[in-house]
């Protein structure tokens, strides 16, 4: 932030020379995602199913590791050891963020799964999350994570049904919002997407990804063809207008 604004203060000196000296993430003994900067016993044996997991961060909320990235692909496998470890149990808080970091690895069937047990186990009749008596974490958490099954754009592409469990193989949905200010409709069925609108407010090129992507066409809010790059079988690119509507056809729709 302080090199977008050009501020320059001893305090953010002071925070460089800290960041540098930060622990790097690390797998441990048993390939586990190592919480602390030493290895300890429970990081491997989970604390009897400790509900917390909060090393995690990079993987969700934050955007440090992008599961079908290379490079971070050994950090997610040690995330999953980590998270099979500690377990699926937990109150409606820990359920929510549970399934938000499946979602993250792109494991739909798994944060489907603990979506159940959050609706079965830990919602009230009223739709309260119970921790008990009451813990909006859950709430929000579990609804977030339904919609990163759906959408998910913490990296370079807004990606289109990244992590749709077997459950949800045909459906649809709409106002959906991505990063870069994108609002989406999709639809999809045999768990391949079938149309998706995109609504930028912003002019920007934008790198899209589903999983039968490459055939398909877009066109504008008049019915004319846009000029796209394929990058992949999965993934394209094409340039985008604020105020614009663009509806991607998948082949044979």
């Amino acid at each position: 932030a302080s090199a977008e604004l050009g501020i320059s203060l001893p305090e953010i000196d002071e925070i460089r020379s800290a960041q540098s000296r930060l622990s790097p993430p690390k797998i441990g003994l048993a390939g586990q995602f190592q919480e602390w900067k030493d290895e300890i016993t429970i990081d491997i044996t989970g604390d009897w199913g400790h509900r917390h997991v909060n090393h995690l961060y990079g993987l969700h909320p934050g955007d440090q590791f992008i599961a079908g990235n290379e490079t971070d692909d050994r950090f997610i496998e040690a995330m999953k050891v980590t998270l099979n470890t500690r377990g699926d149990g937990g109150t409606g808080w820990s359920k929510a963020w549970k399934i938000n970091f499946w979602a993250r690895i792109r494991d739909g069937n798994r944060a489907h799964k603990l979506l159940q047990e959050q609706l079965k186990g830990s919602t009230l009749s009223n739709l309260f999350d119970t921790h008990p008596p009451f813990q909006i974490d859950g709430n929000f958490g579990a609804t977030a994570g339904m919609v990163e099954m759906l959408l998910q754009s913490h990296g370079e592409a807004i990606e289109l049904l990244p992590a749709l469990p077997d459950r949800w193989s045909s459906g649809f949905a709409s106002g959906l919002k991505a990063r870069d200010n994108v609002e989406l409709d999709l639809e999809w069925s045999d768990s391949l997407l079938q149309k998706a609108v995109l609504k930028p407010q912003v002019d920007k090129d934008l790198l899209v990804k589903a999983a039968n992507i490459s055939q398909a066409s877009i066109t504008d809010s008049q019915g004319r063809l846009v000029e796209v790059k394929m990058i992949d079988e999965n993934t394209l690119r094409f340039s985008a207008a604020a105020g614009e509507a663009y509806t991607i056809t998948c082949a044979g729709q």
